[in-house]
């Protein structure tokens, strides 16, 4: 079954689900069930046929990654949706880099799945990753104003320092990334507030440092302390 599903033969699929070959069987050492096999091949019919033949939707691989995690990260994005979609999806698993749903949806660069992960409830929507980092951090990363948006309107917050000390409102000055800032701006108790790392350095400092012109002009507008490091 495996192997057919690797190979995207849909019919001998089919003929070994109805001669009862076990649908959830997996590799002894990767763990890839014959789910995982299908989507890691991109054979998204016979991906769709085992989900509909109900294959277990959140097994994990020796890597604790679950079918919507290797479907981000093959970037099916069909597969995904019809993942999040199924009644018995959990959204609260995370993989061995300490990435969780919410994070891997992000992998498609907008917001449509970001938004039916935070609908299903029970996700942290501050969580961090191994790296320290949350999804609003990876959202000001990609440059996705809209996920933005909606994960500060779900309750993210803008001053969780990544493990580098970082955090979203530094990342958007760093990048010149006035849209972003913008949006950022009322959620920012100061806007002087240091990197926490060993350097302190402001959010206006950062973007001088990067030769972000613009953008130091804004956030010298803005009040920032053209003093401060």
């Amino acid at each position: 079954l495996s192997w057919a599903a690797n190979k995207g033969q849909l019919e001998i699929v089919k003929t070994l689900l109805e001669w009862g070959a076990n649908i959830n069987a997996c590799h002894q050492v990767n763990k890839f069930s014959v789910l995982h096999q299908s989507i890691a091949s991109k054979h998204e019919v016979v991906t769709l046929e085992l989900i509909k033949a109900e294959a277990d939707i959140n097994q994990a691989t020796a890597e604790g990654l679950n079918p919507f995690a290797l479907a981000c990260a093959h970037k099916l994005k069909a597969i995904a949706l019809t993942i999040v979609e199924h009644q018995k999806f959990n959204p609260l698993m995370v993989d061995i880099k300490g990435f969780n749903s919410l994070l891997w949806s992000l992998e498609f660069k907008d917001s449509e799945l970001a938004e039916k992960i935070i609908k299903l409830g029970g996700t942290d929507i501050n969580y961090q990753d191994k790296d320290g980092k949350t999804a609003l951090f990876w959202s000001v990363a990609y440059n996705l104003p809209q996920t933005v948006e909606l994960l500060l309107g779900s309750g993210a917050e803008a001053i969780i320092a990544s493990k580098q000390g970082f955090n979203p409102w530094h990342l958007a000055a760093m990048q010149g990334n006035i849209a972003i800032l913008t949006l950022i701006k009322g959620q920012v108790p100061d806007l002087d507030i240091p990197s926490n790392n060993e350097i302190k350095a402001s959010v206006l400092w950062l973007a001088a440092n990067q030769n972000q012109l613009e953008t130091v002009k804004v956030l010298a507008n803005w009040g920032a302390n053209i003093n401060y490091r």
